[in-house]
């Protein structure tokens, strides 16, 4: 059971519940509210703000860069959201519409990009260092052996 609670601080081990009261609030209001009322666009609206801001009061996560990875994620899931729904309002073939659909793309493709070059970034810098390493030492031996064969 700990990976639930193992990358946050140790003082909000209980975060996890947090992030359950917030897919659950989304889910009801998606759910349950109909599309048409304006209180369905407001609770899924407020719902992530407020998610935005426990998260920046709490900062819950043991790493910097996981905290700002989701606050990032909750502002373009935000983005994305409002954007859609003036998707919603525009008509066809208008060039709004068209930038709007560029506009939510681009900015979900920037944070996918971004968080998986962070994702991997630890992994390159290690096969980095390792290859430095291995050069290193071959260039040594490489040394060690043109020597050895001088002094014969």
């Amino acid at each position: 059971m700990d990976f639930f609670f193992e990358s946050y601080r140790t003082e909000v081990f209980w975060f996890e519940l947090v992030w359950i009261a917030r897919r659950l609030a989304l889910a009801l209001a998606i759910s349950i509210i109909p599309h048409e009322d304006a209180f369905h666009g407001f609770t899924i609206a407020l719902t992530l703000l407020v998610s935005m801001a426990i998260q920046q009061a709490v900062v819950p996560f043991r790493h910097n860069v996981e905290n700002v990875m989701e606050q990032v994620s909750l502002m373009v899931l935000l983005l994305t959201f409002i954007s859609i729904t003036q998707l919603i309002f525009l008509e066809d073939g208008q060039l709004s519409k068209d930038v709007l659909r560029v506009f939510i793309f681009s900015c979900n493709a920037v944070v996918v990009l971004v968080f998986v070059g962070i994702m991997v970034w630890p992994y390159l810098k290690t096969r980095y260092t390792m290859y430095k390493v291995w050069l290193a030492s071959a260039l040594h031996q490489q040394k060690r052996f043109m020597y050895s064969n001088k002094n014969k």
